[in-house]
């Protein structure tokens, strides 16, 4: 009697067990890796490849440098393939998944894939690792991990600050080659974005640019490329640089409005606005590599540059007009001077006249003459004029150039930024 009723006890706790589940875990799992070996690939010994389907969900984009020529992401990147070895049975069907810890997952073998591009990565292990790995039925396993990266970007810079760069995230096999391991994307949609994220001086495309670029290598291992479009925000450059420069500019035309003889003023103005000018140009190009190409920034500030010099340049012109002075010959008095050497005219018109020496000839005396200069009033009239003409010509040719210059970078299409064809 005893014996039956322990029996049946012992049936009860295993249908418990059964039913539950939770005690079977562990015991499938360990039957599968007890003859299990994670350093071959799961068809490697098969004429067919694995294949991996790769996604990733980019949490946010941490930093974009151009002087650096790189960007910097938080990401997560998950990978799926199947593994037969790893296929298991549940006769009650209540274990939909096995979950392994991540202290467990170095025993199962994992695609060998590595970042191209990338400058410096690490994964997140606050308060532990941030990995994940699910073993289903059939052998499907998907793992996934939370990685931040720094990768290379090779950014054309031609229409800075009214530009768009376009960065590549190159994804290929390290060991494997196409014979043993596939890489491709899991759908169209194989890479998500945040919907709550903002870069503070781009904006992201959210339709990310998927290829396989495995065609495109000169090796024989898979490949694929992801292409991030960053279109640059104007506000902060018009702000900071362009608002700024037309101001200095502007400042430049007071002279043409001040008096020709207010030289302190006018010299001051102009050495003021190019100096300032140039402290702009300087803080403008302070985060920018040292290029060869010209960049659009540079354009805007030779410009504003050429204008505020030219205004320092036209007071020159015009101070020196404004002092030009006549050189005339006058008769020094004579007070005993009769009439008829009044009428004498100094033999002017024996001898004629010569204004390099003291003394004019042709009497039978000589009278000694002195000179004077007397401004040009020509000359003056001249270079008032030539102020009047400046208050209307530098603006209008700097608004004309102005607009052809917004136009020409608005309406250019610019050359594509694209990383190295690995």
């Amino acid at each position: 009697m005893n014996y039956l009723i322990g029996y049946f006890l012992s049936l009860f706790w295993l249908f418990l067990d059964l039913v539950s589940g939770e005690s079977t875990r562990a015991d499938i799992l360990a039957d599968l890796l007890t003859n299990y070996s994670s350093k071959i690939a799961p068809n490697f010994n098969q004429d067919n490849p694995t294949n991996v389907t790769v996604e990733l969900h980019i949490n946010s984009f941490d930093s974009v440098s151009e002087m650096d020529m790189d960007f910097s992401l938080n990401m997560l990147i998950t990978q799926n393939w199947r593994d037969d070895r790893l296929t298991f049975k549940d006769p009650l069907h209540k274990i939909p998944f096995l979950e392994l810890d991540p202290k467990n997952m170095g025993a199962v073998w994992v695609p060998d894939l590595y970042f191209v591009n990338e400058k410096s990565a690490a994964f997140h292990e606050v308060t532990v690792p941030n990995k994940l790995m699910h073993i289903y039925e059939n052998g499907t396993i998907i793992y996934s991990a939370r990685v931040t990266m720094t990768a290379t970007c090779s950014m054309q810079l031609q229409k800075f600050p009214m530009d768009t760069q376009i960065c590549s995230l190159y994804i290929k096999s390290f060991t494997y080659t196409t014979e043993n391991v596939l890489l491709d994307w899991k759908g169209k949609n194989a890479v998500t974005l945040d919907p709550d994220f903002e870069l503070p001086q781009f904006e992201l495309e959210k339709d990310v640019r998927l290829f396989d670029c495995t065609n495109r290598t000169p090796d024989d291992y898979t490949c694929l490329e992801a292409k991030f479009v960053l279109k640059r925000h104007l506000g902060y450059y018009v702000i900071q640089i362009y608002v700024p420069c037309v101001m200095i500019v502007m400042l430049s035309w007071v002279s043409f409005w001040l008096y020709v003889d207010s030289v302190p003023a006018r010299i001051s103005l102009g050495i003021l606005t190019v100096l300032t000018m140039t402290t702009q140009n300087d803080s403008a190009q302070g985060n920018l590599p040292k290029v060869s190409y010209i960049k659009a920034i540079d354009v805007w500030n030779f410009l504003c540059l050429v204008f505020v010099f030219s205004a320092l340049l036209e007071y020159s012109i015009v101070n020196y007009l404004s002092r030009k002075r006549l050189k005339l010959a006058q008769r020094s008095a004579n007070p005993r001077q009769t009439a008829e050497d009044d009428d004498d005219d100094y033999g002017l018109s024996t001898c004629g006249c010569n204004f390099t020496k003291k003394y004019v000839c042709g009497s039978s005396r000589t009278k000694p003459i002195t000179y004077v200069y007397v401004p040009d009033e020509e000359a003056r009239k001249r270079a008032v004029s030539i102020d009047k003409i400046c208050r209307w010509v530098f603006p209008t040719v700097f608004f004309v150039l102005f607009s052809v210059y917004w136009l020409f970078y608005l309406l250019w299409a610019g050359p594509e930024s694209r990383a190295p064809p690995y």
